[in-house]
């Protein structure tokens, strides 16, 4: 069952009792969409959709209650995987890519809820699926489920962070412990998405006195 960003708020109020629950669902919505935005941590696969001949340029709609879709990770074209791509690479290798027609190699996202592909297809019904990159869209979301298993501590450490660097709450030291603390956490989730299957290390940090536990590992999903 996954967890409610409200639910998981309770949790973070209890290591700030100076702080109000509409701040720290604030900052907690904040973090997430950052883990979100700086690691594809979490994908949709749409589908369901057809080519249509002559049309280039496809809406995604994500399913996922209170999320909206912020990149792509990869597309299908009639059961083929097609890497992203961009406009301004389409445009170094064939100027007149955009009048070109037949099967598509690459797909481009419009950094919306829509993708193009770089060669408009020439025939209707071929099957197309997106994998879209996503995030919540507001408090009353979920956290991940890749943040939900693993990585709750980013979540916690960026608005730990946040709170410290507020004029009511101001404490240096602090804060960049927790900023530190909040960027070695997202760095591990990037590794766990690029090496996803292997084994990472992780060595937590003592913040009183510096040193570094036993190491402990983990299987990324």
């Amino acid at each position: 069952m996954s967890l409610n960003i409200l639910d998981f708020r309770i949790r973070i109020r209890a290591e700030l009792p100076d702080t109000k629950d509409l701040f720290v669902e604030q900052l907690m919505l904040d973090g997430i969409q950052d883990l979100c935005r700086e690691t594809s941590c979490w994908t949709e696969e749409v589908s369901g959709m057809l080519s249509v001949k002559d049309t280039a340029s496809y809406a995604v709609t994500v399913t996922t209650s209170n999320t909206e879709m912020i990149g792509m990770w990869q597309a299908k074209y009639n059961n083929k995987t097609l890497d992203p791509i961009t406009n301004r690479e389409m445009d170094h290798r064939d100027s007149e890519w955009e009048q070109r027609s037949g099967t598509p190699d690459g797909a481009i996202y419009d950094g919306g809820t829509g993708i193009r592909f770089n060669v408009t297809p020439d025939t209707s019904g071929k099957a197309i699926t997106v994998d879209a990159i996503i995030m919540p869209d507001s408090v009353d979301g979920v956290v991940p489920p890749r943040i939900e298993k693993r990585h709750k501590e980013a979540v916690k450490s960026y608005v730990k962070w946040k709170v410290y660097i507020s004029p009511k709450t101001f404490n240096a030291e602090m804060a960049v412990y927790f900023e530190k603390d909040y960027i070695k956490r997202k760095n591990m989730l990037k590794i766990e998405i690029a090496k996803d299957g292997d084994e990472i290390e992780v060595r937590p940090r003592s913040f009183v006195t510096g040193r570094v536990r036993s190491p402990r590992t983990f299987i990324a999903d």
